[in-house]
């Protein structure tokens, strides 16, 4: 906490402080810390003190030191297979292009998922492998899992907040109208980002600081009403499996699932803040950029920089698919919310 945790920000995160880690011992010639000269070790209850010698050292030296001593986070990669008794879906990436290669193949994931629907939900067990996500769009995911429970069911459980905010700037007009472009040929989701455009293009033109995003589900949710509580057909017990990486829309993804019946396995989550929809920002001088929240959840149920922590914990090489799997095999299904 005194060496690194004045400058890493968010030292209360577990996963900041994994993330970091790797630089302890490190001289980075910081003023304002004063470098210890022992170190005490704890192993298997035994403790060992050490003299620290520090020494200078070249940046190639520092680059590869830290490569040899970070937690590298494993990315799974994006598709479904079959498992013993169920489903492993792989959801390593979330990103909101979907003529990147990624986006082809969570664009062919969402169908196959469709497709297999009927199977998966009959299926034992179903995992959400969200391992290395680093965010992007929520959408894949809430797509995914109306495919699986029904959209009535999600939009039922989903409690995601009070109201969305978008900052009214030429800069995120353009910015939502390339997500239109970029989904136009999905019909799901093609009238959802037209009425983004023509709601946050109007409040640019009026000069407004804020629009709020109107909810573009009051129909369906009237019609919902009507037609009495939702049910699911989806049957598999479900698990999430997250890693110490897993903020933005990874973290949505675990909002959406978790309410849909999923429980949560594996490690620890990242965290994040109410301002979302991040885009990069080139500063005038062109050396540099900034990363800009276009939008600020209101009252949503998930806190700033709050954690998810999972019912049941790996301690294991998050890389080893094969252990994860066995592992998945013999957890207590009583622990699993349907």
């Amino acid at each position: 906490a005194e060496l690194l945790g004045q400058g890493a920000g968010r030292w209360s995160l577990r996963s900041r402080r994994v993330a970091v880690s790797a630089s302890l011992f490190v001289d980075y010639h910081d003023p304002y810390v004063t470098l210890p000269q022992t170190c005490v070790f704890e192993t298997d209850g035994q403790q060992r003190t050490w003299s620290l010698a520090w020494a200078p050292l070249t940046d190639e030296e520092v680059d590869e030191a830290f490569a040899a001593a970070s937690p590298r986070r494993h990315v799974t990669g994006v598709g479904l297979r079959a498992i013993d008794g169920g489903y492993w879906i792989e959801m390593g990436s979330f990103d909101p292009d979907a003529s990147s290669e990624q986006g082809i193949q969570l664009t062919a994931l969402h169908e196959q998922v469709v497709a297999s629907a009927d199977a998966i939900r009959a299926a034992d067990v179903v995992v959400f492998d969200l391992r290395g996500n680093n965010g992007g769009s929520s959408t894949w995911s809430t797509e995914i899992a109306k495919a699986l429970w029904g959209a009535a069911w999600i939009d039922d459980r989903v409690k995601g907040s009070e109201g969305v905010d978008w900052r009214a700037s030429p800069a995120n007009l353009a910015a939502v109208v390339e997500y239109q472009r970029m989904f136009a040929d999905n019909p799901d989701l093609a009238d959802y980002f037209d009425r983004m455009v023509t709601g946050l293009g109007a409040a640019v033109e009026r000069g407004d600081a804020l629009w709020r995003q109107p909810d573009f589900s009051d129909g369906d949710e009237a019609a919902a009403a009507q037609a009495g509580p939702p049910t699911t057909a989806m049957r598999a017990r479900t698990w999430v499996l997250t890693d110490y990486g897993c903020a933005s829309a990874c973290l949505d993804a675990v909002d959406v699932l978790t309410a849909a019946g999923a429980t949560v396995i594996g490690q620890e989550t990242s965290a994040d803040t109410v301002y979302m929809e991040v885009r990069r920002q080139a500063l005038p001088s062109g050396r540099a950029q900034t990363h800009l929240p276009m939008k600020v959840y209101r009252g949503r149920a998930r806190g700033n920089n709050e954690t998810v922590v999972p019912a049941h914990v790996w301690t294991g090489d998050m890389s080893d698919t094969a252990g994860l799997e066995a592992w998945v095999a013999q957890l207590d299904p009583a622990a699993t919310s349907r």
